[in-house]
């Protein structure tokens, strides 16, 4: 197999409808739980290092790049409905998926602003770099 090509999906029956449900619940919660958190650290981006932004950005790049195979899954069990409450569910996990996808989308953006202050930028910096970016209000200086 090469390695440049996704693996292909394992289609699973609607059966996987439940456990699919209840584990997009939980992405969605941890994104927004991460987005909160990112926001909240715009002001002070130096609380990041670049290792930890880069493990934030794989994991929802990943996350995002399998987005497209659960949609296909989403309207292969289309197919297989046969109750209303399952109907139901699908329309939600369906809703779900685009909050998920927007909420991957702000969360990179935000890891890309993110990425151009961390602690690591800041100690590269040469000692007149440092001074003219508080000096020029780019870099707040720590409150003591």
């Amino acid at each position: 197999m090469n390695s440049n090509q996704p693996p292909t999906p394992v289609w699973r029956p609607i059966s996987y409808l439940l456990i699919v449900f209840d584990l997009f619940g939980g992405q969605v919660e941890e994104a927004q739980a991460l987005h909160g958190q990112l926001v909240s650290c715009r002001l002070h981006p130096q609380v990041f290092d670049d290792a930890t932004l880069a493990r934030i950005r794989q994991m929802y790049s990943e996350q995002r790049d399998f987005l497209p195979a659960q949609r296909e899954q989403f309207k292969r069990w289309q197919s297989e409905v046969s109750t209303p409450k399952q109907r139901d569910m699908l329309a939600h996990l369906t809703a779900r998926a685009d909050q998920l996808s927007a909420l991957q989308d702000q969360i990179l953006a935000l890891v890309d602003e993110l990425s151009q202050n961390t602690i690591d930028r800041i100690m590269g910096m040469s000692d007149a770099d440092l001074a003219a970016a508080v000096l020029s209000g780019h870099l707040k200086p720590p409150r003591r």
